[in-house]
């Protein structure tokens, strides 16, 4: 590339990164998503410390409880029975060759 079209492409560049609503466009979004991320952390670290707590059963009652009383007429119900662990044992895989 020549001296001419090295600086006229550099001009370019400089006039492109200087608009104030592309940068204010990228910094709401970079907003937006630091915002999500974070309400989306502290759900996952709330939800951990509850479980810790309370135990997994009792959690997701409490869970249900509060989404009922935010939304009453949702018809949402606890579960009949707490979660229970998956059995231990020896897992067995099987394949569709015949």
């Amino acid at each position: 590339m020549d001296k001419a079209g090295w600086a006229e492409a550099a001009r370019a560049e400089r006039q492109k990164r200087r608009r104030p609503g592309n940068q204010r466009a990228t910094l709401r979004r970079l907003t937006v998503t630091a915002a999500v991320t974070a309400a989306g952390l502290n759900a996952a670290l709330f939800a951990q410390a509850g479980i810790e707590q309370v135990g997994a059963g009792d959690f997701q009652n409490e869970i249900v409880s509060a989404i009922s009383g935010v939304f009453p007429g949702g018809g949402l119900q606890p579960a009949s029975q707490a979660p229970s662990p998956a059995p231990r044992g020896t897992a067995s895989a099987t394949t569709g060759g015949s």
